[in-house]
This record gives C-alpha cells, structure tokens and sequence, in this order.
C-alpha cells in the first residue's frame, strides 16, 4: 500500500468520493471504449467499400456490444501484428489500471475503506488520482497519440487489399487525411 501524507490522504479520499471526480473518470473512460472499439473493428472488419459501414456497424451492434471492456482490452492484448507494437502493451496497461478504478467508481454510491486501500495499492492510480487533473490530461494525451498509432498499423494490415482496389485505396486514403 502506497504511504501518504496526512494532507495527500484527504485529497485522495476526499477526490475518489467527489462525484465531479468520478463522473469525470467515468465519462473520460467511456471516450477510450469507443476508441477500443475502433482499434478493434479496424483489426477485424474491412468493408467492402470505406463508405459501406454495414459490416462495421453489424461488428459494433453483433460482437462489441456483447463485450465487456475488460474481455475487449484482453482481446487487444492478445491481438497479432507483423511487428511488436509499444502502444498496444502501454494502452492495455492503461485502460487495465483505470477500469479498475472505473468500475469502483461506477459501482458505489460510497468509496469504501476496503475500495480506497485496493486503489492505495496501486502506485500509478495513487499518483493519477492526486495528479488530477494533469494527470487525466497528460493519460488522454498519451493514449490518443497510442490509439492512433495502433490504428495506423490496424490499416497497414489491410493495406495490401486496399491496393487491389484503387477506387477504395483513394477514397480511403482521402476519409483519413
């Protein structure tokens, strides 16, 4: 468990029983979901045409919203590229660390004692929460910059079926500028 000073202490209970806090947290998360959700759709689905989404929306409505973000952030972590991808290890470590703190949040109408020292027990969410609100801003940064890279080598994967087809290729290419 991660010691504190008195002073810290108050913050840092005072911070994870604020509802301004956690609804924060909460809808800040949510926002990193639906980004999942498209690293995923992006791995899996090629439409037929960058303007056709019925595959893509029969994924999200079919298979992701069956998931649960726990079973989503595992299925990233287990997912294959040509190469060893450093954000993909550093997005799963962090959407892992704040779905703890998520569901605590989400779940409880009271932070307990027992909740408070399970997150006490994790130095990276200890420094988060008391580095709030820098903390959250300098965490969205890392992970927008890490969500795009994943779905830059997502697209990569199909690159060589987009070139098959240059209409696609072209108007693809022009969606993402």
């Amino acid at each position: 468990m991660v010691k504190l000073s008195e002073n810290d202490l108050s913050i840092f209970e005072s911070r994870l029983r604020s509802y301004e806090f956690a609804g924060h947290v909460i809808q800040w998360i949510s926002l990193f979901e639906s980004r999942l959700d498209i690293i995923l759709t992006t791995y899996f689905v090629l439409p037929k045409s960058p303007l056709d989404d019925h595959q893509t929306s029969a994924f999200f409505d079919l298979v992701l919203s069956r998931l649960s973000f726990a079973a989503k952030i595992d299925i990233l972590k287990n997912l294959k590229f040509r190469s060893t991808i450093r954000s993909q290890k550093g997005v799963v470590e962090t959407l892992t660390k704040i779905r703890k703190l998520r569901n605590i949040l989400a779940h409880n109408h009271h932070v307990n004692t027992d909740d408070l020292n399970k997150i006490r027990s994790d130095k990276w969410l200890v420094n988060f929460i008391l580095d709030y609100p820098k903390s959250l801003s300098r965490e969205k940064n890392a992970l927008e910059n890490r969500f795009n890279h994943l779905w830059n080598s997502c697209a990569k994967m199909h690159e060589h079926k987009l070139k098959e087809d240059s209409d696609y290729y072209k108007i693809i290419r022009k969606l993402n500028c």
